[in-house]
């Protein structure tokens, strides 16, 4: 028999087979040899799922980034049943013209697939288990949105030796039949959908209580490639969960799913034998997963009050906490979590207001500290989290910040490796009110750890006054709309930029338009001139006292983001050269040296008497000076 007389799906693999994926515009993972799954880290990331040259190993279809999904058969007997108790004939399925399908080898396995329908989001994955056995996969993506893959041809099957064939007619070419292929059935896409709605809460105990979305948060934040005690204490939290919740099958799918993304993963079969060895309350709970996961930096979120009680009677409803009255005896004794600072003592989560007027360089400063934030350095000689940044630079473009991100890099000294996926940017953005609520919510969901937002600045976001509305209405308006973001995000520090008045006298009355806007803040920095040049005044609810700091420029003119000791040596050092440099223009006076520095009157007679002990100057008389050196 020659090669010419061999069926297709048995010819040896060549380029027209992975050219017909792309002209389909399939996204394809290299799997290697003998395996069924990908061992690269990231490999369900968008970027990745591609084949390098000369490429030998398995190939996987990345589902949800294909526009595909997948029906797998793991037991024909157990699924056919499952899915006419739902009104679906799994061998009409088969048998539909235009059915696309997968043979493996296996018996009593199979797998159909079909188009996502249009306008649909890539589906959940879900598993069904019976008796410990998956016996029926719906898959396409991972509960964040990252892709699941299917091996396909010229791929073998590690334990049939056999390879994945498409079940196709003769009569038709490859490309043709899958270009074809049908849109998921209407029937099948709602099982999936009851599937994936959302499951009752999991009661653990009296003391601890959660939702499946709060356990999946909290598992996004453990790294699958963790030692196996933690891999298997991770199970184990999610059986007893699972057990206690009477929902056993969505902790298994939700274990399975997350050891997928670790290049250890076993197989379907030993993950299902390690789950059947669990026992639940044996004294590892849903509390040992949270522990862990808040080890690896995850915070759990504050219950919804309107979703705790949202089926209290309203005439029963209880006096709220704003109204009602409590003793200090019940306050004295609470123990309150210390504050989470994004930079020590300066920058707490909330509202904070940074206003300068023109061309101070408030972007500049703002767009410093947030990449020191993000690369977790010094700002003003203060502590940063190190957490990820979004800077929200609305007034400008790609360009402009692109050069303006360069010379800061170069300025402070940082690398684009500890930016790279810290640092997160937007040019522009929907309105308050109007959108960007949503907009960053999802940015919450897909920047990992995102404790800083900057927008820069609040024109560029804010609606304008509407009809008969006062200036003080619609300031008012702001404050309470960019409070409502801050309740959105109750661990994020959200830093505005925002134009100083211009005849604004103290830090607080500088803030452009009316208090309306101020008091709905928790912090106001004010960019300032100061009596030795520019300073950022401080006011805030959980700042305990109200400062300055000294801003100094280096030689760059970059602001150095000095600390308070480092900016006034400098400054002092600045002083000191104006006076020296006025005494030898013949000034001998306080009075005189004030005037030829431009220095204030009190600033001089300070540095004379420190300059005298010093050595620097020599007091001749009263009120007389003149240099040492002279």
């Amino acid at each position: 028999m020659t090669i010419e007389t061999l069926p297709d799906w048995l010819q040896p693999v060549n380029e027209s087979t992975i050219v017909t994926y792309a002209l389909l515009g399939w996204k394809l993972i290299p799997v290697p040899p003998g395996t069924k799954g990908p061992r690269k880290a990231g490999w369900n990331r968008a970027e990745n799922c591609y084949l390098p040259d000369n490429w030998t190993g398995n190939v996987g279809l990345a589902l949800a980034y294909s526009g595909v999904v997948s029906i797998d058969i793991d037991h024909w007997l157990k699924a056919a049943r499952w899915l006419v108790d739902r009104g679906i004939d799994m061998d009409a399925l088969y048998q539909a013209p235009g059915a696309v399908k997968i043979d493996s080898g296996k018996p009593g396995h199979g797998k159909l697939l079909y188009r996502l329908p249009e306008g649909s989001q890539p589906l959940v994955s879900q598993k069904i288990i019976i008796d410990r056995e998956c016996i029926l996969e719906f898959r396409c993506a991972t509960s964040n949105g990252l892709t699941v893959q299917d091996l396909v041809y010229p791929s073998i099957h590690p334990e049939t030796q056999q390879p994945y064939r498409w079940v196709k007619p003769d009569h038709i070419e490859l490309f043709d039949w899958l270009n074809a292929m049908p849109t998921l059935p209407d029937d099948l896409l709602k099982v999936w959908q009851d599937l994936a709605a959302p499951r009752e809460p999991v009661i653990t105990n009296s003391d601890l209580s959660a939702d499946w979305q709060q356990v999946k948060e909290a598992l996004g934040c453990i790294s699958p490639d963790c030692s196996r005690d933690e891999w298997i204490r991770v199970g184990m939290g999610l059986h007893d969960a699972g057990v206690k919740s009477g929902s056993p099958d969505t902790g298994f799918y939700l274990w399975d799913e997350w050891s997928q993304g670790s290049a250890k993963y076993p197989d379907d079969r030993e993950m299902s034998k390690q789950w059947g060895s669990f026992k639940s309350g044996d004294g590892i709970s849903l509390g040992t997963l949270f522990k862990l996961a808040k080890d690896a930096g995850w915070t759990r979120p504050a219950p919804d009050p309107q979703e705790l009680f949202k089926d209290v009677v309203a005439s029963h409803k209880t006096p709220s906490s704003e109204t009602s009255h409590k003793s200090w005896g019940e306050l004295s004794t609470r123990i309150f979590d210390p504050i989470d600072w994004v930079v020590s003592d300066l920058i707490p989560p909330g509202v904070s207001l940074l206003v300068g007027r023109p061309k101070q360089g408030k972007s500049w400063l703002v767009h410093a500290m947030a990449l020191m934030v993000a690369a977790g350095r010094p700002v003003f000689g203060l502590q940063t989290s190190g957490a990820a940044v979004l800077y929200m630079a609305l007034e400008d473009s790609e360009r402009r910040l692109h050069d303006r991100t360069k010379k800061l890099i170069k300025s402070y000294g940082l690398s684009d490796a500890e930016l790279h996926s810290k640092f997160y940017y937007m040019t522009h953005a929907p309105m308050l009110g109007d959108g960007l609520e949503t907009a960053l919510q999802a940015k919450m969901d897909e920047i990992p750890n995102l404790r800083l937002i900057v927008i820069d600045v609040l024109a560029q976001v804010r609606q304008g006054r509407r009809g008969s509305q006062s200036v003080y209405e619609a300031d008012y308006e702001v404050g309470k709309q960019l409070k409502t973001v801050s309740a959105m995000f109750p661990d994020v520090a959200i830093l505005v930029v925002h134009h100083a008045n211009k005849g604004g006298g103290d830090a607080l009355d500088s803030v452009s338009g009316t208090n309306g806007l101020s008091g709905g803040v928790d912090n106001i920095f004010t960019l300032m001139h100061g009596n030795a040049g520019m300073e950022l005044h401080i006011n805030g609810r959980d700042i305990e006292d109200s400062s300055t700091i000294p801003l100094i420029k280096g030689v760059d003119k970059m602001w150095t983001l000095a600390s308070r000791q480092e900016a006034a040596e400098v400054m002092r050092s600045d002083t000191r050269t104006s006076i020296v440099n006025a005494m030898r223009e013949g000034a001998s006076s306080p009075k005189e040296i004030a005037e030829a520095a431009g220095l204030p009157d009190h600033t001089v007679k300070l540095q004379l008497g420190r300059m005298v002990k010093q050595d620097e100057v020599i007091k001749t008389g009263r009120g007389s000076y003149v240099l040492f050196e002279t």
